[in-house]
């Protein structure tokens, strides 16, 4: 048993590295302002919740949602609190109101728009432009601050005017449409692709349960990649990977992995931590290699499956060099690893075992937070940069027993380049020496 939770373990990581692979205003704010009937000096809560709704296009649910007593089936705002109830924006109280004529703080409205664009449940790694505010809201407040949608002075307590309130949720969402626009072109921009090189990092944290009873593992075990891709249509995928690993109760060696997806199946090239004596191992595949490989040439954003999780910003230009870039965020919280899966499909190349161990793995995750960033050449369309954050939460047990797991957290930066150069993607003498 204890082999089999391992690896579903593995197969998870293996999950979150796959998907590894407000300058500008838009015009909202005004539109925002006129939705409402009445504005007075202070934000109530209904008319915020009613412009986030509309900024956020959350739809109305067709199906019956039970309404707070203090909402009136007839308020010109019922609908869209039927929304955001729908959409788990907002809860009722336990005297099952939601105080809809109380004004907003900013707090509340930032707590608020985290719950729509999905953001992770522990405060933004920094550094940040500026400190976020020691209060109940700190977590959301500092995603914003980093994100640079808040600016000082920040004012949690501060009751919203109806202005701050659509200047707020037009700096969130008043570019979402262009942002899913330039998305659209550079995922066709990519579809002529057949060649390319991707280099990176990726760290990985792993934090453990402080509920779990027995042998402790590590609070936090870490995994620095360095990570080489290059990749050819006709001829398939290599990459080379070097791993450093602490955390553990022991100092562990970096390891080194060389590996190969081609027509025939993987071949990976092993080093012994210890002795430094490397060996291949071959796994055969039954995967239509060239298949996968164009979809994931044309595939440099989130799958299009995947856009109803999340939402997008267009941050504005960045010039770097001689070159000006896109630079586009993306947020979202997909609910399941199960939902995940579906829409990806299996992963291809992973191990039979590993793949049968995926439906086990689904039963240990709560969700997946993604908060990122790309760049997208202004030209060509084709992608130059990808950074991302991602949390996995896992469930408190698994398989009827306490998960010594609390959270996995990956972060990733991959530059994306040589696009239709001359790349050669063969087994080198030594491996097929051995075969």
């Amino acid at each position: 048993m204890y082999h089999r939770k391992i690896l579903s373990y593995v197969a998870i990581i293996l999950i979150s590295l796959i998907f590894a692979s407000t300058a500008w205003a838009g015009n909202m704010q005004q539109s925002l302002l006129e939705k409402l009937p009445e504005p007075g000096e202070q934000l109530t809560r209904a008319e915020f919740v009613s412009m986030l709704v509309t900024a956020a296009n959350i739809p109305v649910p067709a199906k019956t949602v039970y309404m707070p007593l203090d909402v009136s089936t007839g308020a010109w705002y019922a609908e869209d609190i039927k929304a955001a109830l729908a959409a788990g924006i907002i809860n009722h109280s336990s005297g099952d109101t939601i105080y809809p004529n109380e004004p907003i703080t900013q707090a509340q409205a930032v707590a608020l728009i985290s719950r729509v664009l999905g953001l992770p449940g522990l405060e933004a790694p920094g550094p940040l432009p500026a400190p976020a505010p020691d209060h109940w809201a700190k977590i959301p407040y500092s995603w914003l601050i980093k994100e640079g949608i808040l600016n000082t002075p920040i004012s949690p307590e501060k009751v919203m005017t109806p202005i701050e309130g659509a200047s707020l949720l037009n700096k969130v969402f008043g570019t979402s449409l262009e942002a899913e626009e330039l998305y659209k072109k550079s995922q066709a921009a990519h579809t002529n692709i057949k060649t390319m090189r991707v280099t990176g990092n990726m760290i990985m944290s792993v934090e453990g349960n402080p509920n779990f009873s027995q042998a402790m593992p590590p609070e936090t075990v870490q995994v620095r990649s360095n990570v080489t891709i290059e990749m050819n249509q006709e001829q398939g995928l290599s990459q080379k990977l070097i791993m450093n690993m602490s955390g553990l109760p022991e100092q562990t060696p970096p390891v080194e992995m060389e590996q190969y997806l081609l027509a025939d199946g993987i071949h990976m090239k092993l080093k012994d931590p210890k002795t430094g004596a490397a060996q291949w191992v071959s796994v055969p595949s039954e995967t239509d290699i060239k298949e996968l490989l164009k979809q994931q040439s044309g595939t440099m954003q989130l799958p299009k499956e995947l856009d109803k999780y999340f939402n997008y910003r267009l941050v504005g230009e960045k010039t770097i060099g001689d070159f000006t870039y896109y630079d586009l965020a993306f947020y979202g919280n997909i609910p399941s690893l199960a939902t995940l899966v579906n829409l990806a499909g299996s992963p291809a190349g992973l191990a039979p075992e590993l793949t049968d161990n995926m439906a086990k793995s689904m039963d240990m995750v709560n969700g997946i937070s993604m908060v990122g960033r790309t760049l997208i050449d202004k030209k060509s369309y084709l992608t130059n940069n990808i950074s991302a954050f991602t949390v996995i939460n896992f469930k408190e047990t698994f398989e009827d027993e306490t998960n010594p797991y609390k959270t996995l957290m990956n972060s990733f930066n991959f530059t994306y380049k040589d696009y239709n150069s001359v790349i050669e993607v063969k087994l080198p003498p030594d491996a097929i020496a051995e075969q």
